[in-house]
């Protein structure tokens, strides 16, 4: 029990940096401003230029291969029963690493509550199921550790060195990410491994990328959002700036986007074009499309991360995946 405390000590730093649970009063005030900020000189963003004429390839749909009917599927010791979303390699912090995991709600008016199964993968103990409720538009993030203690009396096995999760949730349009965060180095790397079915399972996380890192995290961590407009015509993209934690909207800002064309812009460019100064605790914001989630537009999102730790190394926080795929 020692040495769990100790550890959960050693990772208090990188709570402190990977989350926040509080917005600013600049948030509030801009909150209640729901005008949208037209970015009169949208090409000081633009970072490439395609043809007008749209691309042309032949599509070939693959096969889905089909299972032999004497091969034999390998299950957990436990699982939740029904549609569930798989999350492998979770660790409490084996060699330094810690697993973050994150749950985005692209659901616009509802809350949504995701059930976290968790079984030891050493041990095949089922550990008990742990709850995370996310707020329209929020991506709360928790420790592994903090999911564990969560369920009350629960400890887990020494050679339990990695967990995995099983994850259901009663709203659809839900997603989860998972990240690790190293304690030596300051290392940190998006671990999510989804599965899609036709490409229907994409659809939610199309919309938006989550838990972008505002300026208080700017030195070490700079996020960098790049949207790239897929259509031969100019189009313009409407998107909404929310708090990642609590979900709360803070503004929405425009731009008119060139045909084949990809904008780059930096949190400070972002919270600049919507009038948003950071608080103590204001680590990270929700970037989404002003559009459906199961309906995004004809463009592409991305979110991407360097650390000032590893030779400015750029690490890709974009993939997310969607819980009951």
């Amino acid at each position: 029990m020692k040495d769990k405390m100790k550890l959960i000590r050693t990772v208090v730093c990188a709570v402190a940096l990977l989350s926040g649970f509080n917005v600013s009063q600049a948030a509030s005030t801009e909150a209640a401003n729901d005008d949208v900020y037209v970015i009169p000189n949208p090409e000081q963003y633009l970072v490439a230029r395609g043809p007008a004429k749209p691309i042309v390839l032949e599509s070939v749909k693959p096969a889905r291969a089909s299972a032999s009917p004497s091969e034999t599927i390998e299950k957990a010791a436990a699982v939740i029963p029904g549609s569930y979303t798989v999350i492998p390699n979770v660790t409490p912090g084996l060699n330094s690493n810690l697993s973050f995991l994150r749950f985005p709600n692209f659901n616009t008016d509802v809350a949504s509550t995701a059930n976290i199964k968790m079984v030891g993968d050493a041990t095949g103990t089922d550990y008990g199921t742990a709850q995370v409720v996310s707020q329209p538009n929020s991506s709360p993030q928790i420790t592994v550790l903090e999911l564990l203690q969560s369920i009350e009396g629960t400890s887990f096995a020494a050679s339990d060195t990695s967990l995995t999760l099983y994850i259901q949730s009663n709203q659809y349009l839900t997603g989860i990410q998972h990240v690790y965060y190293n304690s030596s180095s300051g290392f940190f790397e998006n671990m999510s491994v989804c599965s899609f079915v036709d490409g229907i399972s994409s659809l939610p996380t199309a919309s938006g990328v989550v838990n972008v890192h505002t300026t208080k995290l700017q030195t070490q961590y700079p996020s960098v959002v790049k949207i790239h407009n897929k259509n031969s015509t100019a189009t313009t993209l409407t998107l909404r700036v929310h708090d990642g934690p609590s979900g709360t909207l803070i503004k929405k800002f425009s731009f008119l986007a060139q045909p084949n064309s990809t904008y780059a812009f930096t949190s400070a460019q972002i919270q600049s074009n919507v009038g948003f100064t950071p608080g103590t605790d204001d680590y990270h914001m929700n970037i989404f499309f002003d559009a459906p989630a199961e309906a995004p537009p004809n463009a592409t999102i991305s979110h991407t991360v360097g650390n000032g730790a590893l030779a400015s190394a750029t690490l890709n926080l974009t993939t997310i995946c969607t819980i009951n795929d």
